[in-house]
């Protein structure tokens, strides 16, 4: 996400977890063994799972848009749910490929006000059976995310000190490269 702080704008480029670009590989012990060309998805993984991994995947994003330096802020996924029992219920328009994939979660299509269970499989499911499935799996994160950036903009501006409880309810979900004052500025 671009953030544009003078026109107050957010803008998405996805990269599909399936791009082929040469990722940074490391052997079973820990040691770099080299760059091979494998999918980006793979660079997340030769971390830990936090920071680690967090710092492989800007990088190489980082080389894959030429060199464009990037900041991280990444929320794990149930770090999602626990925002929005905070901030509220999200209204999000079901497409009809998520609701045939889980039935159970979404008894039909059209406009939904997400609860946080529904929020996390909203932006997690797919179909892998499906063909291109991951490219709409990515559409919806946009929209998920716009709609609680938008949700918990509006919560701040009316209740300013709200920022605050969410840094402190997000903490422990939340991995970043940038300070907590830059955070909050955004």
């Amino acid at each position: 996400a671009t953030f544009d702080t003078k026109k107050n704008t957010l803008t998405f480029l996805n990269i599909s977890r399936d791009t082929i670009v040469p990722i940074r590989w490391f052997d079973s012990m820990g040691k770099e063994a080299g760059f091979y060309d494998r999918q980006i998805n793979l660079q997340y993984t030769m971390g830990n799972g936090l920071e680690t991994s967090c710092e492989l995947m800007e990088e190489t994003v980082s080389r894959l848009l030429g060199g464009i330096p990037i900041q991280d802020i990444a929320l794990v996924l149930s770090g999602v749910e626990v925002l929005q029992e905070k901030i509220g219920p999200v209204a999000l328009e079901v497409p009809e490929e998520l609701h045939e994939l889980d039935l159970i979660h979404f008894l039909e299509s059209g406009e939904t006000v997400l609860t946080p269970e529904q929020a996390k499989i909203f932006v997690q499911g797919r179909d892998t059976t499906v063909t291109g499935s991951n490219e709409l799996r990515m559409y919806r994160q946009q929209m998920y995310v716009k709609a609680l950036y938008q949700k918990t903009y509006r919560t701040i501006r009316h209740r300013p000190w709200t920022i605050f409880h969410l840094w402190e309810l997000v903490n422990d979900y939340l991995v970043t490269d940038l300070s907590r004052e830059e955070v909050l500025s955004l």
